[in-house]
């Protein structure tokens, strides 16, 4: 069985990168080597520091989406309550296209009407 010189040889070890120094600040002059670079001065965090505040806005398609219900609850009662020549299904969803319309718009209203307060409140503090 010959052998072949290439098997026996061992992985060639990669060599380690050189060693790059990192480049100095912008407006500051690079180090020279052998020379320590002068600290940086301490952070001043009260500058930077923004207290979070929290506002709590209303959110304008749940207002409408009770409004829309309240509107099906009305319509609802006027068409299974009252007697009509044009059937109790038809004047429903008469009705509720009207007052879930109307609704929808009336809650969208008091959600603008709230987020308005809200920031008024806010900027008085």
């Amino acid at each position: 069985m010959s052998t072949n010189a290439d098997d026996q040889r061992p992985d060639p070890v990669p060599a380690a990168p050189e060693e790059v120094a990192p480049a100095a600040p912008v407006g500051e002059e690079p180090a020279v080597a052998g020379e320590e670079p002068a600290p940086a001065p301490p952070a001043v965090r009260t500058a930077v520091v923004d207290p979070a505040t929290l506002r709590r806005a209303p959110r304008y398609g749940r207002f409408a989406g009770v409004g829309v219900l309240l509107g099906a609850l009305v319509a609802f009662g006027v068409a299974f309550l009252g007697d009509s020549e044009l059937g109790r299904g038809t004047i429903f969803l008469l009705l509720l296209v009207g007052l879930g319309s109307l609704g929808a718009l009336v809650g969208a209203l008091l959600a603008v009407r709230a987020d308005r307060r809200s920031v008024r409140d806010r900027g008085a503090r």
